[in-house]
């Protein structure tokens, strides 16, 4: 998904709110209309883990165990966000507003082969990833104030639309079986198969870049503490609730080297990606998030009766 362009929407939502402030000084009603605009920080759950298992067995191996554990843990983010409030009375409004966080999460692998016959189970490679996901959730509430000499305690909740995006990757580790052959002396003269090289691959893993919607929730609470007639600091913290989606891997055919040496290079073909796919379960990623921010609120009133 394309990064939403926030600095234009950011400078309206500044001019509409400086305009209905000018406004209220006015006219000198009852503050009914509320715009604020914040930024902080964000942090999301943990993308998730998932993981790769074949078992499988050849002519001189009779069982080999392959396995990669993934994992990804979020780092911090940057929210940005704004709101809209229309207060039906003075302690009871609707809310508008959007949110958008950029979230990065840090991925580890490590890949495990176990060859029966030479009964010993060696973690062969381990692995770095990363992921990035967007979530831009708009959203439309039922807001609540109290409000003091100069200050306001506040909340809201109601439902969020999620606009989505995320896009992973990952160095994995699947085996490899070369086969070794021998002259033979016969009628014809030919070749047998003498023994078998077993290594393993580090192979890129990939999800689709992919969009989606989705919908979910958001509730928060704040206060704000006046700085001049109808504009005042505003800090707010706030949770916002999607649900999980689940992302299928794709692994990458090439030519790679073995990890051990013992092969020195081997063709993972598009049918040995696909296969290895369909063993790899897939990645939960959950664009939930909680924010913390501060920010500036501007307020005027609402129509005035003649």
């Amino acid at each position: 998904m394309k990064r939403p362009v926030l600095a234009p929407v950011m400078a309206a939502w500044i001019a509409m709110a400086a305009a209905g402030a000018g406004l209220a000084d006015e006219r000198g009603a009852p503050d009914r209309f509320e715009i604020g605009i914040f930024g902080g920080y964000g942090r999301t759950p943990a993308a998730g883990a998932s993981s790769f298992l074949r078992e499988s067995a050849s002519t001189f191996y009779p069982r080999i165990a392959a396995s990669d554990a993934f994992t990804f843990e979020p780092a911090s983010a940057v929210y940005a966000g704004g709101w809209c409030t229309y207060f039906l009375t003075p302690a009871f409004g609707i809310e508008a507003g959007f949110g958008y966080l950029r979230s990065t999460a840090r991925g580890a692998s490590e890949f495990r082969l176990e060859s029966f016959r030479d009964a010993a189970a060696v973690v062969l490679a381990s692995g770095t990833g990363q992921g990035q996901m967007t979530a831009v959730p708009l959203c439309l509430n039922i807001a609540a104030r109290l409000s003091g000499d100069g200050f306001a305690v506040r909340a809201s909740g109601g439902l969020s639309l999620f606009l989505n995006s995320f896009l992973g990757g990952m160095t994995g580790g699947v085996e490899a079986i070369e086969p070794v052959w021998k002259s033979s002396v016969g009628d014809p003269p030919g070749q047998v198969l003498a023994d078998e090289k077993l290594d393993a691959l580090k192979v890129p893993l990939t999800t689709p870049d992919t969009t989606w919607t989705a919908i979910g929730a958001n509730f928060g609470a704040g206060f704000d503490v006046r700085i001049v007639k109808r504009v005042a600091l505003s800090v707010e913290a706030r949770y916002f609730l999607c649900p999980a989606k689940a992302f299928a891997w794709d692994w990458t055919p090439g030519v790679y080297p073995g990890i051990a040496g013992a092969i020195v290079s081997w063709n993972f073909t598009a049918d040995a990606a696909s296969a290895a796919g369909r063993m790899t379960t897939g990645l939960n990623v959950n664009p939930s998030f909680f924010q913390v921010s501060a920010g500036i609120r501007f307020s005027f009133p609402g129509p005035t009766r003649d």
